[in-house]
């Protein structure tokens, strides 16, 4: 009889159970597990607790209130609340003692402890003030290069707004600096269909009775500013739907320096603005207009037309009237004479002044027949011939 040798008892060289020994302990739950069990009371000693007070390093934006009044205005920082509307910033001048006082108020009471200066120091408190309130507009004003995106209104600006520089030259000098701005701004809307109409009566051409043609409609709206120099300024305003041509301007208008002479002068569309109750003001002119000032003396001069007219307009029962007049040989293909008669009479009626009328073919009476397109019958129609 064969012998088996016993795997599930071996033990290696090392005095160690063997591999499929230590399998079928653990299946059979023989392993003695107790060695393996792990002291929690070291776990406890080994445990470390957070620091709370930790956090506060990363606090560096933290608010410090001061009881008086920051002459500076220093800026608040965005993560905290901005002050309420009724706290006002105010300065005042003490005129008896010639000294500055700065508070901080709600209503008529302060707030903060206010602060009083005398005029040197107030005066380095503003300069260092503006100094500082100048390098803050810089910072916010500076942008990294490929940081802003241009959108299409901001590429067809930098084409729309040309400055020319210009050399210095004394003649150039009468327009103050030496610089030439044009800006031109507008829309143009185009609106394109087609038409299609057909009528229900009777014509001679069957094709009459439809028509298709196309319908665009336009409208134009250009405004153009330039300006040379820092006197000279030049606007064009103009837009086809604009009911009276008037209100399309053109204007020219030289403005000078305070100490000069001439003070301004404008071309173009002008208005006269006056202060007496002798002379009305004016709109709607077009013209040149000038004001000069010779020390405390302003004179004013135009010479200008008026661009416009009145018109009365008179409506009854929601109705307007418009009479019309129409003269002989205004005449249109569509008009034709009664009869062949009335067509060798024509000539000889219009001859001269006042007009010949026989009376034998002077019409009294006539009668238009119409062709009715509807099939339902009236008895009161009358069957009739006609020849075209």
């Amino acid at each position: 009889m064969p012998a088996f040798q016993d795997t599930t008892r071996r033990v290696t060289g090392t005095g160690q159970p063997s591999r499929r020994a230590r399998a079928v302990e653990r299946r059979l739950g023989l392993r003695d597990t107790t060695t393996a069990v792990i002291d929690s009371t070291v776990l406890q000693r080994l445990i470390v607790t957070r620091d709370s007070s930790a956090r506060l390093a990363q606090f560096h934006h933290a608010r410090r209130d001061q009881p008086a009044v920051d002459p500076l205005k220093r800026k608040e920082h965005s993560l905290y609340l901005k002050a309420p509307l009724l706290v006002r910033y105010a300065e005042t001048l003490d005129s008896a003692e010639y000294s500055y006082k700065i508070s901080q108020v709600v209503g008529a009471h302060d707030t903060r402890i206010p602060l009083t200066f005398t005029f040197e120091e107030y005066r380095a408190v503003r300069m260092k003030r503006s100094a500082r309130e100048y390098w803050e507009a810089l910072t916010r004003k500076y942008e990294l290069p490929g940081e802003r995106k241009q959108g299409l209104g901001d590429v067809f600006g930098q084409i729309t707004s040309i400055e020319i520089p210009v050399a210095k030259n004394p003649l150039f000098s009468i327009f103050g600096k030496n610089q030439i701005r044009i800006q031109i701004n507008g829309s143009v809307d185009i609106h394109g269909a087609f038409r299609n109409t057909k009528s229900d009566q009777n014509t001679a051409n069957i094709l009459d009775q439809s028509r298709s043609e196309p319908d665009f409609n336009q409208q134009v709206r250009v405004g153009v500013r330039g300006e040379i120099g820092d006197k000279l300024r030049i606007d064009a305003d103009w837009d086809t739907q604009r009911t009276f041509e008037y209100e399309n301007q053109l204007r020219v208008k030289y403005t000078g320096y305070e100490d000069e002479i001439i003070q301004n002068i404008e071309a173009g569309n002008v208005s006269l603005q006056t202060n007496s109750a002798f002379i009305s003001s004016s709109q709607a002119l077009f013209g040149v207009k000038a004001g000069l000032q010779f020390g405390p003396m302003k004179l004013t001069a135009i010479a200008s037309q008026k661009r416009g007219q009145p018109k009365e307009i008179t409506v009854s029962s929601g109705q307007r009237a418009t009479p019309f007049e129409r003269k002989p040989y205004e005449y249109s293909r569509d008009h034709f004479f009664v009869d062949t008669v009335y067509r060798s009479l024509y000539g000889q009626a219009f001859s001269q002044r006042p007009l010949l009328v026989d009376p034998r073919f002077q019409i009294l009476d006539i009668e238009v027949w119409v062709s009715r397109i509807e099939s339902v019958f009236d008895p009161t129609d009358r069957a009739a011939a006609a020849f075209i």
